[in-house]
């Protein structure tokens, strides 16, 4: 359980950082249309556009995640909690219930079956959402950091936008990710990405309510147990 708590709590901040900052690998070739370059810098305004403008969301969930070692994927289901400010709350209600948070310049992983909890320290709130989210990254900034290029799904009305990692600190990792967005919303829906190994990861995104008040103390966690400090994903060098 502890294992696969970091493991699924990972991958799923992950997605959230990809996933706002775009991109989505296709999966039906044969409906799939390219589009223009000029086009294409049409859909990423949109988004980043769309990104600009966000304050809050509220998200249900489902993440798929397939790899060699897996006989049946692993698939798990829950809501998020988002707000600009800096703070994500990750409710995971299945298979094992557990809550992640990221607030107060920490990330905050509790089991609530296990009684156990492990934090991160992030620094920066700026710094956290620029480097995980995208959040303040300029066209052209991310065009340095990521191949882009997108295609129409005229089946579902949507665009796929796939993001080929140019840093080697992530392309070591990451193959290819794909977002799909629709143009009433120019959020991401969907979101798929495949590992260098093989393992491929799908998060479906549904969104409750958008650029509304969260529910009062939505970010306070009451921990039974001491927090436990460990490795991670710290921006200023701790």
């Amino acid at each position: 359980m502890k294992s696969c708590c970091k493991g699924i709590s990972g991958q799923i901040a992950l997605m959230l950082v990809i996933g706002l900052i775009l991109v989505y690998y296709p999966v039906r070739p044969v409906l799939a249309l390219n589009i223009s370059e000029a086009k294409l810098q049409e859909i990423l305004i949109a988004v980043k556009n769309q990104e600009n403008s966000l304050t809050t969301f509220i998200a249900g969930f489902k993440q798929i995640k397939k790899t060699e070692l897996l006989v049946e994927p692993l698939i798990s289901t829950g809501k998020i909690f988002f707000s600009r400010s800096g703070k994500i709350r990750v409710q995971v209600q299945n298979p094992d219930p557990f809550e992640m948070l990221l607030a107060n310049k920490k990330l905050v992983i509790f089991d609530p079956v296990g009684n156990r909890v492990k934090t991160k320290y992030i620094g920066s709130k700026d710094a956290f959402m620029q480097k995980y989210f995208g959040f303040g990254l300029s066209l052209a900034q991310l065009k340095e950091r990521y191949k882009i290029s997108a295609i129409s799904d005229d089946q579902t009305g949507s665009y796929i936008i796939k993001l080929y990692p140019k840093k080697k600190s992530v392309s070591k990792i990451i193959q290819t990710i794909e977002i799909t967005v629709k143009t009433s919303l120019w959020l991401p829906e969907k979101l798929f990405f495949v590992e260098k190994k093989g393992d491929s990861t799908e998060l479906q995104l549904q969104y409750e309510a958008i650029n509304e008040n969260l529910p009062q103390k939505i970010f306070d966690i009451n921990l039974p147990v001491k927090e436990i400090e460990i490795d991670g994903i710290g921006v200023d060098g701790r």
